[in-house]
This record gives structure tokens, C-alpha cells and sequence, in this order.
């Protein structure tokens, strides 16, 4: 996968990556911080190594429920105490990835923003949701805003209303799956800032999704969210990513395509190069006029009384 993104980089015309979590195997009580820390670490290494040290791609990376130790679960009373947080944010720090400031607050907690190169006035977000979490047991000492990530996102959202700039939010769990607290704070903060968060991103489930926010008091559709399928098999899946089409003044999306690996033809052809496909183009696929979160709530609709749709 990678080596066909960083061969194929001006082909995909891509700008930016977001790699949203999950970076270790799922051995879990098995492993330790150390292999934890490395697993990422690796991986790192090889993106760096198909892009290439000329590459002009920014990478924003998220944490997953897999990459702190034990799985699930991130003390967040201590700014700067996760201990494979700290044994990554040096190799995530550098040229297309995170600067030294902004290194410095994703130690500490394991969150940041970095503006789009292609347009400052955007920013990336990247959540730490280990902080809503229902199986991290720390939060039962403090549900109401772990790391003050809420308190943070909030005065981001502000500063960037102020700046009349937008926000693309990325995470690992979905704030659909989050703990109560965390969840509904989360949710206000996207309907206050409906017209700065243009769109978002999460992993977790290992299949792809997408899902439609909407608001407290109506059946408004105020956002739109992919849930991205895995790079790896887990979980029975092929392994697939996803190129997104942007407006590049107003940072919405334009269309969303699905890259997959048949497992079953490449295990017949094992010596033959890897054979990434398109599995669909949003837009065709479900002859969709654009990706707004309205004609995404009328497209949710309509697969759920449509069998042969959701099929």
C-alpha cells in the first residue's frame, strides 16, 4: 500500500495523509510498551521510506486504542506520562510531519493540529480518543474532560471561526462509540461549529462506514463522517484505504474512492506484484449529486429501506 502511494503519488495527486491508529498486532495483554512503541515506530519508517525524502506530502497521524499500553488504556492526570506517547512523538516530529510545538503538545496528552500546507487557513485535528474511551479505566477518575481536550478543541474551533478558517477532524474511535460525557460535549461542539468542521475521519472498527451527525433538537444533518476500512486483513477484511477528493478553497469533499486488495487472487498469484483495485467511487456507486451532509442523510435513508442498496 505504500509503496503504491509513494509510486503513484502525483497520479493519486495526493497532498496530505492521515493515518488514523491502530498500529501494533492485537495481542494486547501480550505485548508491552516497548513493542507497542516499536510497532508505530516501524511503521513510520516504512511510510517515510516509500514517499521518499523528497516528498512533499503531509502526514498526520492519530493515536489508536492499540498504541498505548495496556490496550484501552491512557492515565490522563499527568501531562507527558504515556511512555510509548513519548517513545513515538520523535519520529513524528520533522519536515510534512509535526513541528517542534506541536511535537510538544501531542506528548503531552496525545492530540494536536497543524494547519494544511495547501491552505493554512485550514487545519488538521487530530484526537486523542483514548481520552473517551469506554474501556480505559482511568476515566472513571475523570470523566469530564480527560487531558482538557474538550476545553482545547473548543478554544481551536474558536480561534479558527475567528480566522474564518475550517477544520477537517481526524481520531481513531468513532465519537458515536465514546463514553456519555465526553460524546455529548463532543456533539455540541460540532453543531456550534457545524460551518467550520467541514468533514472528519475515524478507524477502530477495522470496516469501512460513514456516518451523519445530527443535531440536538431537529433531524438536521449537521456533519459527515468516514469510518476508513484497515490497511491490514484484521478481522477477515481485505485490506483496504481511501483517496479523497477536495475543494481545495472551501476543504469539503468532492467524491471519496475505495482502494482494496483481493487477499484470496493475490494468495493465488503469490509472485506476482500486489493488485490494488477501486473498489467504488462514492458518487457513482450510489449516484449521489455531492457529498453535503444533507444529501448524505437522504443517502442514509434511502439504504435503509433499500435492502438491495445496502446489500
Amino acid at each position: 500500500m505504500f509503496e503504491l502511494i509513494g509510486t503513484n503519488q502525483h497520479q493519486l495527486k495526493t497532498d496530505f495523509i492521515t493515518w488514523v491508529g491502530d498500529n501494533s498486532a492485537h495481542n494486547v495483554w501480550d505485548n508491552t510498551n516497548e513493542e507497542v512503541a516499536e510497532y508505530t515506530n516501524n511503521i513510520t519508517q516504512t511510510l517515510k521510506d516509500a514517499l521518499g525524502s523528497d516528498s512533499k506530502i503531509q502526514i498526520f497521524p492519530s493515536l489508536g486504542n492499540h498504541d498505548t499500553w495496556p490496550v484501552n488504556v491512557e492515565d490522563f492526570s499527568t501531562p507527558g506520562s504515556n511512555w510509548p506517547i513519548n517513545h513515538v512523538k520523535g519520529n513524528w516530529t520533522g519536515e510534512n510531519w509535526l513541528s517542534a510545538e506541536e511535537a510538544e503538545l501531542f506528548g503531552q496528552y496525545g492530540y494536536y493540529s497543524k494547519p494544511l500546507a495547501f491552505n493554512p487557513k485550514g487545519k488538521v485535528i487530530s484526537l486523542n480518543t483514548n481520552a473517551c474511551d469506554d474501556l480505559n479505566w482511568w476515566l472513571l477518575d475523570n470523566r469530564e474532560d480527560p487531558g482538557h481536550q474538550i476545553a482545547w478543541l473548543e478554544s481551536e474551533l474558536d480561534q479558527l471561526e475567528k480566522d474564518g478558517g475550517f477544520a477537517y477532524i481526524i481520531g481513531h474511535i468513532p465519537p458515536r462509540g465514546c463514553l456519555h460525557q465526553f460524546g455529548v460535549r463532543f456533539k455540541a461542539l460540532m453543531e456550534r461549529y457545524q460551518h467550520i468542521v467541514r468533514f472528519s475521519s475515524f478507524g477502530h472498527t477495522h470496516s469501512e462506514d460513514l456516518f451523519v451527525t445530527r443535531a440536538f433538537n431537529s433531524s438536521d444533518a449537521i456533519g459527515m463522517s468516514l469510518i476508513s476500512g484497515s490497511g491490514t486483513s484484521g478481522g477477515g477484511h481485505n485490506p483496504a484505504f481511501t483517496v479523497i477528493e477536495w475543494d481545495k478553497e472551501f476543504m469539503v469533499p468532492i467524491n471519496i474512492h475505495t482502494y482494496f486488495l483481493n487477499l484470496t487472487e493475490a494468495n493465488a498469484h503469490p509472485d506476482a506484484a500486489p493488485a490494488w483495485k477501486v473498489l467504488h467511487d462514492f458518487k457513482q456507486e450510489y449516484e449521489l449529486e455531492d457529498l453535503s451532509p444533507a444529501t448524505m442523510k437522504e443517502f442514509t435513508n434511502r439504504m435503509y429501506n433499500d435492502a438491495q442498496l445496502a446489500a
